[in-house]
């Protein structure tokens, strides 16, 4: 074959057993050996990707036919290897990350790259070293590779289970997939990562029919309120109070240290913080307990002691948002400046991150001297002392390439009382038919806190544009107002990754189930990526 591809096979069932091994138990250790050296080189040599780690780990040995089978091999045969090796088993800091799960995460990279490449037309394809290959993978591997590294401790953001989705195509065969996840999460062989893939997946969490799942998750990792809102979406209400008692259970874990240990014993057989070949283990008990407290605090609505953003995310944001204005030209310096007041005024301590950051990954000493010395006082989130060149546009003068407003628009209504509300519903009520005429739907609320909700939705029909503020307006009466705009209304929402919004709207309008299972409501987003990958 001339191009590359990647066929997964349909679902079938699951092999009792993994086959036996073909592979020649010295390659197995080369591989192991030359992945070790790949990670510690010191030597001022480039790192390379890890797609082309996973390249000359397994493509530049195997034929393809061989590739999923030497993969399993090799993890499964790693800590025979390691016990003889112990260096192997060595954990790099600040991620910890095993050098098994730098093998793992290569192999699925490669595969990945390489199912991409096969759906680019063929006139528009790069020729490089990752091409002209093709991979089979049979329902017997996949169940394989599943129960292979259902119980490596990858970190709690890693994206390797996405990552192997993609690869193995769980959509195939998401019943199978749900009970080696599921069966090994109930001996306490499963780790965080996939169980918490599986609860948030979409199609993977529909074949979760037990609770008791969240129970497992709970004790694993940081669980989140999203994960748990929508896994029990849409599901009968005998199932959903399953949910809260099982997460009240484990609520009272989160008092006594003691009865925490006694229940990660019972679950896995120990309180240990780390695995030599890298399995499943215990999460620390200050960790369950922040992250179970945060948990139970935002399902119940509460807002936070600290709303603070977070540091970790504070750090991304400033070089993704300088490399906007710096690199990409995206943006405008008055952007930039407001991310980096608004962190600032909550984070102190980033300055020094701040400068250094600007003065050396941007080349801005200028820029980095101007917040080296401003003063910022802690209540000053809102408003910027210094100026910064504004530029003041009509929205209805065309002004391309920006988008502006049609003149056939009336003019722009802000709704900020329930009498105005509800002159918007009798004129959406009129509007609402069997044809299901559509309504642009957005929200707008702030990434640059911890607890971020929905201060603003913004609804548009023909000739209309309605932008309410949901702070000021009581939450009964928006319950009351959702009710009819997402589900007894005719009417076809539009909204660019709405879910998110959703989510955020949620956050601001409390005990809405509206917010939880709207009808008729479409990403444009997603419906271009689904178009997008036909071509």
């Amino acid at each position: 074959m001339t191009s590359s591809s990647v066929v997964i096979a349909s679902s079938l069932s699951i092999p009792a057993t993994p086959p036996t091994s073909s592979i020649d138990p010295l390659i197995i250790r080369n591989i192991i050996d030359e992945a070790f050296r790949v990670k510690t080189d010191k030597q001022g040599r480039v790192t390379p990707s890890t797609k082309q780690i996973g390249y000359d780990l397994f493509v530049s040995r195997f034929e393809p036919q061989l590739l999923i089978d030497a993969f399993a091999a090799v993890i499964e045969q790693f800590p025979i290897v390691a016990a003889e090796c112990p260096k192997y088993n060595s954990w790099w800091t600040p991620r910890f990350y095993h050098l098994i799960f730098l093998i793992a995460q290569a192999f699925m990279s490669v595969l990945a790259s390489e199912r991409a490449s096969n759906k680019t037309k063929e006139k528009d394809r790069k020729q490089d070293s990752f091409s002209n290959i093709c991979i089979s993978v049979t329902d017997e591997q996949r169940c394989r590779i599943l129960r292979d590294v259902v119980s490596l401790n990858f970190s709690f953001d890693s994206n390797f289970w996405s990552l192997a989705d993609y690869v193995l195509n769980f959509n195939k065969c998401p019943k199978d997939v749900v009970t080696i996840i599921s069966d090994a999460a109930s001996a306490g062989k499963a780790s965080f990562a996939a169980v918490d893939y599986c609860i948030r997946n979409k199609v993977l969490s529909r074949y979760l029919d037990d609770p008791a799942i969240l129970y497992s998750a709970a004790l694993l990792g940081p669980l989140r309120a999203g994960t748990v809102e929508s896994f029990a979406a849409k599901r009968a209400e005998e199932f959903r109070q399953k949910c809260r008692e099982v997460l009240l259970r484990v609520e009272k874990l989160v008092s006594s240290p003691n009865e925490w240990e006694h229940a990660i014993v019972d679950y896995l057989g120990s309180v240990k913080q780390n695995d030599s070949n890298g399995k499943v283990v215990a999460y620390t008990y200050v960790g369950f307990r922040d992250s179970f407290s945060t948990l139970m605090r935002d399902l119940r609505g509460l807002p936070p002691s600290d709303d603070r953003i977070n540091i970790k995310w504070a750090h991304h944001l400033v070089k993704k948002c300088a490399a906007k204005y710096y690199c990409e030209k995206t943006w405008k310096i008055e952007n930039l400046h407001e991310v980096i007041w608004t962190i600032l005024a909550q984070r102190p301590s980033m300055r020094k991150f701040v400068v250094q950051t600007l003065t050396k990954d941007f080349k801005d000493p200028q820029g980095a001297e101007m917040w080296r010395v401003c003063k910022i006082p802690a209540d000053a989130r809102k408003h910027m002392a210094h100026k910064s060149k504004e530029e003041h546009l009509d929205p209805r003068t065309p002004n391309p390439p920006y988008l502006s407003i049609p003149e056939s628009v009336k003019p722009i209504e802000f709704v900020r009382h329930p009498s105005h509300l509800k002159r918007v519903a009798n004129l959406l009520e009129d509007y609402a038919n069997d044809n299901y005429p559509p309504v642009g739907v957005d929200a707008e609320w702030s990434s640059y806190v911890s607890y971020s909700k929905a201060t603003i939705l913004q609804l548009a029909i023909p000739c209309h544009i309605f932008i309410i503020d949901v702070d000021e307006i009581k939450a009964d009466i928006l319950v009351n107002f959702f009710e009819k705009l997402f589900v007894e209304w005719k009417l076809l929402k539009i909204g660019y990754q709405f879910d998110e919004d959703l989510i955020q709207l949620r956050s601001a309008v409390q005990h809405c189930s509206a917010l939880y299972h709207p009808k008729n409501l479409i990403c444009i987003g997603k419906i271009v990526k689904s178009v997008s990958t036909k071509f």
